[in-house]
């Protein structure tokens, strides 16, 4: 598992079938992962029905970034995304948007741990519910308490952005990521 105290690497195989979930949307779903763990990925070619993957992290990163990492892959490929998820759709001013991104995505991917949920913010049009001056969010996680606690958060952080209005000090367990 471990390389002589320069690395760190946990190799395994999955179903070529579901690598696109460790993929994800044009990357997204891999770059994500890589980033807030601190490791690098890598899918080698199918041979049939299996696909290695590898996961590396040099010596800035630990062997416990290397098994969180493997565990939340097998996650992704174990879970059917059909099943047990719940997704919270709601609107934002748009130019709060970057206050919910957070620098360099910092906000974003703070939420999303601290919640164990995916977010999404949409700008582009997206049919007749599109609200002009505002960003479509969308939570999804497996937790409907983690999707709404996430969606609170969200709502609260764009909310003390907002002019006149100022909502009550959150609790210290439901403290935003970076305020």
């Amino acid at each position: 598992r471990a390389l002589a105290g320069e690395q760190h690497r946990i190799t395994f195989r999955i179903p070529s079938a579901r690598a696109g979930r460790i993929i994800g949307a044009k990357g997204a779903t891999i770059r994500s992962l890589q980033e807030r763990h601190s490791v690098t990925v890598k899918l080698g070619s199918a041979d049939g029905a299996e696909i290695p993957v590898e996961i590396t992290a040099g010596s800035q990163s630990s062997a416990e970034a290397v098994e969180a990492a493997e565990k939340e892959l097998r996650m992704l490929v174990e879970a059917d995304p059909k099943v047990n998820t719940t997704t919270a759709t709601f609107w934002i001013p748009a130019d709060m948007t970057g206050k919910v991104i957070g620098h360099q995505g910092s906000q974003i991917k703070c939420l999303q741990d601290r919640f164990s949920v995916k977010i999404g913010l949409h700008n582009k049009n997206h049919g007749p519910e599109r609200q002009p001056g505002e960003t479509k969010v969308e939570v999804v996680g497996t937790s409907a308490d983690n999707v709404q606690s996430a969606e609170e958060a969200i709502k609260a952080l764009v909310a003390k952005q907002v002019v006149g209005i100022t909502p009550p000090p959150p609790a210290p367990s439901q403290r935003l990521c970076h305020q």
